[in-house]
């Protein structure tokens, strides 16, 4: 269905987050679904996709956020922010190594992105996305709600502490986040 909906300005689709984590127990609860759609071309995105690119989208029961890029995009950190809105080195490694993403759809193009290990993470950001889901969480009147922000922010704030200390750690993995903090 998606992929019929852009195939002639689809390259590639990335499934990222802990929905496509192997090293998970089978028993960890996936809530939603994290894709990132590489096309050739921004412009060719329908209109109500491009839209509601920051909202999630009910399929088959799952929460499902799609993100657009294009290489060349991944290759300009200004216009990168102004089309994704993600944290741009933490976006990249999701991408860039086979461990924190699954190529779905397409061709490999990790090798088309640019070096991560040049980058500087913007931990001021990161942080920023912790705390945010923290106040949901809070304020938060329904128990699956508060539960599911506070997990969320829990996540961002124990990469972010990874990141921090250690500017070159590239794994986005609840398992390997867990591990670096012991």
């Amino acid at each position: 269905m998606l992929v019929a909906h852009h195939s002639d300005n689809l390259k590639a689709i990335y499934g990222i987050g802990s929905f496509f984590d192997k090293n998970l127990p089978s028993t960890w609860i996936r809530h939603d679904i994290d894709l990132i759609f590489v096309v050739k071309s921004i412009e060719n995105i329908p209109k109500e996709d491009w839209d509601n690119r920051f909202y999630p989208r009910q399929i088959e029961g799952y929460e499902v956020f799609i993100g657009y890029n294009t290489i060349e995009i991944y290759h300009d950190k200004q216009k990168f922010h102004e089309v994704s809105g993600a944290n741009y080195k933490w976006a990249l490694i999701e991408i860039k190594y086979p461990e924190n993403s699954k190529l779905l759809y397409g061709k490999d193009i990790r090798d088309q992105l640019p070096d991560v290990s040049t980058l500087t993470f913007d931990c001021e950001d990161i942080l920023a996305r912790g705390l945010y889901h923290l106040e949901k969480s809070l304020k938060s009147k329904e128990f699956h709600i508060t539960m599911r922000e506070l997990s969320k922010a829990i996540f961002k704030t124990s990469f972010y502490i990874c990141v921090y200390f250690m500017d070159n750690f590239n794994y986005t993995s609840l398992i390997e986040i867990g591990k670096k903090l012991k």
